[in-house]
């Protein structure tokens, strides 16, 4: 972790790293905290570094006492490198599990933020301080007030999660993710919103979930039982609409550095001959298994960077086109998209992380 952080880490430290990371979430959780230490060492004074390393440093010792282990051997004040913080998170990392640390909030800070991240090419289970259980798909990240000490149990997403909420009535549990905000007591519900989609999409399995768009009153929210569906359409903002004091609905995404407009909605119901999570296409991430029905390449091209981690470039517009149904479990890339070639005329060559599609004979 330290080499990776370090930038000396060859192709085979990261390809080991990629590999424990996936296998093992509090690992992962582990790496994050490392990583977020890393970036916030930004130009500061030295002595504030110090300060913040030694209280890494005593929250490790104190764990240790708790957990009767052999102590961390002192270590001196003196001048920190960035290489001495990332080694000094690494050893706190083995005896604290699940601290996360971020650049905006002070270490000594009294409120703090959890960060919950599944990175390309992996999904993670976590439970939240209430309860609740949160199931992150690829690329996705969950942000919360650590002990939802608030009026309301509050999270943000990015990206898709599932939900199995823990019943509160005097507590509601919200989620604020591109432009919605949904507000439940006690269910279960799949949420997705990629910054690259087209669409928002909630999924409610049981119970029943209350959805407010920002660019609406409450008293047009949309209300979802089970076995039901909202797919709001997103599309992207017209550059005469930005800034204008309509724009209630505008919802910006820093990481495309673009702007969509919230658009119609519709409500669907779910093929009631299908009970399980297992077996909704909507919810089969959750088992390790990427459905599509119906979608071009250009629409499950992102689905499939997040899935296997890779990045797809196309030699022409014409192959987002094609349209494809299936579904992968266990499959490599490798024989992923030679399952894919085999159903459209294409043709394509794999360069590391990089897939390139090219027109078929």
């Amino acid at each position: 972790m330290s080499r990776s952080l370090n930038g000396e880490a060859d192709i085979d430290d990261r390809q080991e790293l990629e590999q424990l990371l996936r296998a093992d979430p509090a690992l992962q959780q582990q790496y994050l905290m490392m990583r977020a230490l890393w970036q916030s060492t930004t130009p500061e004074a030295d002595t504030e570094k110090e300060v913040n390393v030694s209280r890494i440093l005593q929250l490790a010792r104190v764990q240790e006492a708790v957990a009767d282990i052999e102590p961390v051997t002192p270590v001196k004040a003196k001048r920190f490198t960035l290489r001495h913080i990332a080694i000094a998170a690494a050893a706190v990392a083995a005896c604290v599990a699940g601290i996360f640390i971020y650049q905006a909030y002070p270490i000594s800070a009294p409120e703090t933020v959890q960060l919950i991240v599944a990175h390309n090419g992996s999904r993670t289970q976590s439970r939240l301080p209430d309860g609740s259980t949160v199931w992150l798909n690829a690329g996705s990240s969950l942000s919360y007030e650590a002990d939802f000490a608030g009026a309301v149990r509050a999270v943000k997403l990015t990206g898709e999660a599932y939900f199995d909420v823990a019943p509160n009535a005097r507590k509601p549990f919200i989620v604020h993710t591109s432009g919605i905000h949904i507000k439940v007591l006690g269910t279960a519900f799949n949420v997705k919103a990629y910054a690259t989609d087209k669409a928002v999409e909630t999924t409610l399995i049981s119970g029943m979930v209350q959805v407010v768009r920002e660019d609406r009153a409450e008293k047009n929210a949309i209300y979802l039982h089970p076995d039901e569906k909202l797919v709001i359409a997103r599309r992207q903002a017209k550059a005469a609409g930005k800034g204008s004091a309509s724009g209630g609905n505008m919802v910006s995404d820093s990481a495309a550095g673009e702007e969509w407009q919230l658009a119609e909605s519709i409500i669907t119901r779910l093929d009631s001959k299908q009970h399980t999570t297992a077996e909704l296409a909507e919810t089969a991430w959750m088992y390790n298994r990427l459905v599509f029905s119906g979608d071009s390449f250009g629409e499950l091209a992102p689905r499939l960077e997040r899935w296997y981690n890779i990045r797809i470039e196309f030699a022409g517009e014409e192959l987002k086109q094609l349209h494809f149904n299936g579904s992968f479990e266990k499959e490599t890339v490798e024989q992923a998209f030679t399952a894919l070639s085999t159903a459209a005329p294409f043709q394509f060559s794999i360069q590391g992380q990089r897939v390139l599609i090219s027109a078929g004979k």
